[in-house]
C-alpha cells in the first residue's frame, strides 16, 4: 500500500538526468583547468609530463561531452586535443605559432563549452 517504488525505467532515466546535471555543473571548472594549465604550459615553462596530463584533460572532455549530449562541445575539445598531440614530445616550449593555434583553440573550446551550460 504504502510501497512507492518507482519503475526500473524511471529510476534509470532520474539517474542517467542527475549524472548530466552533474556533468553539466563540473564542466566550467574542467574547462578553467585546461586553461590554466595551458596558460602555466605556454607562458611559465614547458613541462612535457604536464603537457601529457593537459591532453589526457581534454581527451576525458572530448569523449565525455558527446556521452552527455553535447556534441559540439566534444567536438571543440576534439580539436584542442589534435592540436596538442604533435607537442607531446617536445623538450621545449613550443614556437609562438603553435602557441597561439593552441590558445585559439581553446578560447574556442570555452566559448562553445559556455555557450553549452
Amino acid at each position: 500500500m504504502g510501497d512507492a517504488t518507482p519503475d526500473p525505467a524511471t529510476a534509470a532515466l532520474e539517474a542517467i538526468r542527475a549524472l548530466s546535471a552533474g556533468y553539466l555543473a563540473s564542466l566550467p571548472g574542467k574547462v578553467d583547468d585546461i586553461e590554466r594549465a595551458w596558460a602555466q604550459l605556454a607562458g611559465f615553462g614547458w613541462d612535457v609530463e604536464a603537457a601529457r596530463d593537459l591532453h589526457r584533460a581534454i581527451h576525458s572532455v572530448s569523449g565525455s561531452a558527446r556521452v552527455f549530449g553535447l556534441p559540439a562541445v566534444g567536438e571543440a575539445a576534439r580539436r584542442v586535443e589534435h592540436l596538442l598531440a604533435p607537442l607531446l614530445e617536445r623538450a621545449e616550449r613550443p614556437d609562438d605559432e603553435a602557441v597561439a593555434t593552441v590558445t585559439l583553440g581553446i578560447r574556442e573550446f570555452r566559448n562553445t563549452s559556455a555557450s553549452a551550460t
